[in-house]
């Protein structure tokens, strides 16, 4: 904990699934629903609409063009630009944690990126165990 890694993935294109008054729902490429969950999923993943949202600062994820132009069946592109997180937690699930997506994780961190280090509500979880295509480098270890 307290490492500060750099994390990043290359655009890649994604379908939008619906959009409503506040978010833009992506169908999510690298996972899929688990059948035998008890937290269904149902394959999407939602952004803010409002480029300015708050909720930008809990997620790596960008996306082009502006999530506020973005209709149900345009073709995007998401990625993560390369940023510096601090790890602020890491969890190990014994067994693997039903979040309701396949494959299920065993290993969390919890990263916190370092422009947003001073603010509580900023951070996301980051599963190791998918296919998610996040490349992270290890910028600084603590002692």
């Amino acid at each position: 904990m307290g490492s500060v890694l750099r994390i990043s993935a290359a655009a890649v294109e994604v379908r939008v699934a619906r959009v409503d008054a506040r978010t833009v729902y992506i169908e999510w490429p690298w996972l899929s629903p688990d059948p035998g969950s008890r937290s269904p999923w149902d394959g999407l993943m939602g952004f803010p609409r409002d480029p300015d949202h708050s909720d930008w600062r809990n997620t790596p994820w960008r996306i082009a063009p502006d999530t506020s132009e973005l209709s149900a069946g345009d073709v995007c592109i998401i990625g993560v630009p390369a940023t510096e997180v601090r790890v602020a937690a890491i969890t190990h699930y014994d067994p693997p944690a039903d979040l309701g997506w396949l494959p299920r994780p065993r290993w969390m961190l919890d990263l916190v990126p370092l422009e947003y280090g001073t603010d509580p509500e900023a951070g996301y979880g980051f599963a190791l165990d998918t296919d998610e295509p996040v490349k992270m480098e290890i910028v600084s270890h603590t002692s």
